[in-house]
């Protein structure tokens, strides 16, 4: 008789995963509840390197530490840097807990059904597309630099562009000595500002014509344009970081 092959493995099913809050800006948000405090909205913020909680939680505390729990993700005993997030929490609208850095995503799978509205946890990256899939998935390596991802996209410059993969960035960022090299006729409506909780510098919003990753281009994909020393350029220099950030409109 004829040798008969051994059956495939079905491939690992996508899970219905769990519910992910999105602010009108695009922050990722999951409910969470750190040391049996209150469940809150803890944002998920790939540009974050740590764990950060909001510090009305821990008052008088620098470094607090408890256990932590993200959706359903338990990360067992967790310190954490407790900051304001005052300035964060009257932007969007909503009460935070903290957010959920680098330490959440490492040596896990994450993912961001931007979508689906939904956050998937795992051991490993399912096989294929999820059967509500819109299009293909972009593979893009990343480089870990000073704890925050960074990946190189094509930006329609003769050079591939590194950006700051920033979940927690409501918009995509490029420098004014960028905006130049692109084609002059690109629109530019000036009047905005940028801010973060470090600064804030005058801005101006253009389209770009190609931002694209593995093949997968994003059409259209709205920018800001930022002076080249910009409020955090000279920080991100010296971290040997790109000034550059890859925000919402490209997740989207």
């Amino acid at each position: 008789l004829p040798a008969c092959a051994a059956p495939e493995p079905d491939p690992v099913p996508w899970p219905a995963g769990e519910p992910l809050t999105l602010t009108l800006d695009g922050q990722p948000l999951v409910r969470g509840q750190f040391d049996g405090g209150p469940e809150l909205l803890w944002a998920l913020d790939t540009g974050a390197d740590r764990m950060y909680l909001d510090r009305d939680l821990a008052p008088g505390v620098a470094n607090p530490q408890g256990p932590l729990r993200l959706g359903a993700t338990d990360l067992g005993e967790t310190t954490l840097r407790a900051i304001d997030l005052s300035e964060a929490e009257t932007f969007l609208g909503v009460d935070l807990g903290g957010l959920a850095g680098q330490p959440f995503f490492a040596d896990r799978v994450v993912t961001l059904d931007y979508g689906a509205s939904r956050l998937i946890v795992g051991d490993a990256l399912p096989e294929g597309l999820p059967a509500d899939a819109a299009g293909p998935i972009a593979t893009v390596p990343f480089d870990l630099s000073e704890g925050v991802p960074v990946v190189e996209l094509d930006l329609g410059l003769p050079e591939p562009v590194a950006f700051i993969a920033d979940t927690g960035s409501g918009v995509t960022l490029i420098t004014e000595s960028q905006f130049a090299a692109l084609d002059a006729a690109l629109p530019r409506l000036n009047g905005y500002v940028w801010a973060t909780n470090y600064g804030r510098d005058d801005a101006a919003v253009t389209r770009l014509p190609t931002l694209s990753a593995d093949g997968v281009n994003i059409d259209g994909s709205w920018a800001i344009v930022v002076p080249d020393d910009h409020h955090l350029a000279n920080l991100l220099r010296l971290a040997g970081l790109p000034s550059q950030f890859l925000g919402f409109p490209f997740y989207r």
